[in-house]
């Protein structure tokens, strides 16, 4: 005899979500959810006190969008189709997240940062003012590798400074700090931490620093095109 599943406890927008003046709100978005845990679980999740939702003014929310609970999104936000806020988040005003996005759980993001489609935000990572995010850029937030006995023993977050530009595909490993105004070369691995206004290429699975500062990589960019620019 099959049985009727219950549902994953989520708000009606009208009701829980506090939203800001002249929002849009695409088709088929779920907001309000609360996390579920059971045996295939490894890290600790709260059942607590469903929080509720704050969605700035003039915010964007794209089709298909979910965001859990407790999340603040601020002012002139635009959510891609298909994107996903897990609880705790904040983001900051005038963001962008795009198309498939997938941000984890207290992810902490501030103003004017630009997160393109397919990116995967770890959970707690912080992502500091104007940042760039390039389309398949993934952080991570956990070395550990036990396949036979893995317990949740705490994360380390990555954390990117102000006015950083990471591209396509670049992936940034757990605990890794990035200075302010670095700048990170498409499909790069970076495993160690980020000097301010340095510049990360990546000539092979290991990315290298090859740029002491913002200021060298232009200067080396101008020499190459014959002194353009």
């Amino acid at each position: 005899m099959s049985r009727r599943p219950r549902p994953i406890p989520s708000y009606a927008a009208d009701l829980q979500v506090e939203w800001g003046e002249d929002c849009f709100l695409g088709d088929y978005c779920v907001i309000g959810i609360r996390p579920m845990a059971n045996a295939a679980n490894r890290r600790l999740i709260d059942h607590g006190t469903p929080q509720r939702v704050a969605i700035g003014d003039r915010s964007i929310i794209g089709t298909h969008c979910t965001i859990y609970h407790d999340v603040g999104i601020g002012e002139d936000c635009r959510l891609g189709d298909h994107a996903v806020i897990r609880e705790g988040c904040r983001i900051g005003r005038r963001c962008v997240v795009g198309t498939k996005v997938d941000i984890q759980y207290d992810v902490i993001i501030a103003d004017d940062v630009r997160i393109l489609n397919e990116a995967h935000i770890a959970g707690g990572t912080v992502i500091g003012e104007g940042s760039f995010i390039g389309p398949g850029v993934s952080t991570a937030n956990d070395r550990r590798i036990d396949l036979d006995d893995y317990q949740d023993r705490g994360t380390r977050q990555p954390v990117i400074g102000r006015k950083v530009f990471v591209g396509q595909a670049a992936i940034i490993l757990p605990g890794v700090t990035i200075g302010d105004g670095a700048i990170i070369g498409a499909g790069t691995v970076v495993t160690k931490d980020v000097p301010a206004g340095a510049t990360v290429l990546a000539p092979g699975v290991k990315g290298e620093v090859r740029a002491a500062t913002l200021a060298d990589a232009i200067a080396n960019r101008r020499r190459a095109a014959g002194g353009r620019g």
